[in-house]
């Protein structure tokens, strides 16, 4: 039956649906700046607070510390669309003959998958990293040291969530078997690849839109080129830290933005009691870096911080202390990850239909709840629609946008997940 009265609303109405259902990431991680950065235009950028770290002291004498409150820069940088033709004639169509003419939900598939791909992206700012780099996930065992890596890190228990590449996912299905309700809540979690509700005690999906990170091209024996390269929290927080490297061998050499290393010597330490961990400290390279004479100076995260309510190692590396890459040079490797809700930050963002467009229209999905302030239900993005007539042609073109910021907002509330031999 036709339907004269489809309107541009209603087509952004269906394109949500099927966004909506393959949506996987952004249920999972931080929202609770929607509100503050509603109102922002694209480029703005907002700075969100980080949690704030406290040394407990023994006896009754006073030790007084200083508060060091940290922000964290994040832009509203990230805009999509999809660009279509359309006529007069197709408002006349029923929706599932418009849907069926051009391809709406594959277009909304589309996009979905570049959403979640973007916030997977994320990988690249986190630094813990277990497993051996190139092995499947193909035991609950080999998931589990995920899990006991974010203990060993203090990260709560709850909202803990688990992304596995296709490979990996499939290679964990014979041992996932919490999925054996049939409730609502299960179905649509099956729908979007969740393979186990409670995997070591974080919700496990399925997906093949886990990014794949290649290690730079690099050779030699790198090493440490100095001692004592560690830094306070407020040098830290003012500059960052960039480590003084040499030994790499001559010639083109690089590290890529995301690429994890360790250094001889120096372990991670429990962030709260600040006792040593069994494991090395592991750093991640926060921008690339290339030479041709064998020496890199590399922007690192977490600093090289020894003492106070944000030490994150046992000690300084000592000059010449090895330097350990993870995985091979030039080899790439699908980025698994285990995470707690406020390892990364998402931030949709409404658009400012233009005024000028005849056709248009926004939707977005948000619905205010009514018990807790500022808090709602739904994604929060806004999907806008506008339609323009293109004389040279004489067609009717279209495109949907959306708007949105992503941060990794804690790096210590994650890792990195690969199988073990």
């Amino acid at each position: 039956m036709a339907n004269a009265n489809l309107t541009p609303k209603m087509i952004l109405k269906q394109f949500m649906a099927y966004v909506k259902s393959d949506l996987i990431m952004i249920d999972h991680v931080h929202r609770d700046y929607d509100a503050e950065i509603a109102d922002r235009r694209e480029g703005d950028t907002i700075y969100v607070r980080a949690p704030m770290n406290f040394t407990v002291q023994t006896g009754t004498t006073f030790v007084n510390q200083d508060i060091e409150q940290r922000e964290i820069p994040v832009t509203v940088d990230t805009r999509k669309h999809i660009g279509f033709t359309y006529s007069d004639d197709d408002f006349q169509l029923s929706m599932p003959e418009f849907v069926r003419k051009h391809s709406l939900q594959e277009a909304a598939r589309a996009m979905a998958t570049d959403i979640n791909r973007d916030l997977l992206g994320l990988y690249d700012g986190v630094y813990n990293w277990v497993g051996a780099p190139g092995q499947l996930i193909n035991s609950m065992a080999d998931w589990n040291k995920s899990q006991l890596r974010l203990d060993l890190m203090d990260v709560p228990a709850a909202n803990r969530y688990g992304v596995a590449s296709s490979e990996d996912g499939w290679a964990l299905v014979d041992e996932a078997t919490a999925l054996n309700a049939a409730d609502e809540e299960v179905i649509r979690a099956r729908r979007k690849g969740m393979i186990n509700r409670d995997a070591g005690g974080a919700m496990l999906y399925r997906t093949s839109h886990v990014r794949t990170h290649t290690v730079g091209q690099y050779d030699g024996t790198p090493q440490v080129n100095g001692a004592s390269q560690d830094v306070t929290y407020a040098q830290y927080k003012a500059s960052g830290q960039t480590l003084v490297t040499d030994g790499w061998s001559s010639g083109s050499s690089e590290l890529k933005q995301g690429d994890v290393f360790t250094i001889a010597g120096v372990f991670a330490v429990h962030p709260n009691t600040k006792d040593p961990h069994s494991h090395l400290q592991q750093f991640v390279v926060k921008a690339d870096v290339s030479d041709t004479g064998g020496a890199k100076s590399i922007s690192i995260e977490p600093p090289i911080i020894t003492s106070g309510p944000y030490q994150t190692v046992d000690a300084a590396p000592a000059d010449n202390a090895a330097i350990t890459v993870m995985g091979t040079a030039g080899t790439g490797y699908k980025q698994n990850l285990a995470f707690h809700k406020n390892a990364f930050l998402f931030t949709p963002v409404p658009i400012k239909v233009p005024d000028s467009a005849v056709v248009k229209a926004s939707v977005t999905d948000r619905t205010p709840n009514h018990k807790l302030d500022g808090a709602y239900s739904g994604t929060g993005l806004t999907f806008t629609m506008v339609k323009d007539f293109n004389i040279d042609d004489y067609s009717e073109k279209c495109r949907i946008d959306v708007l949105y910021g992503k941060k990794v907002l804690r790096p210590e509330l994650a890792t990195r997940v690969s199988g073990t031999a």
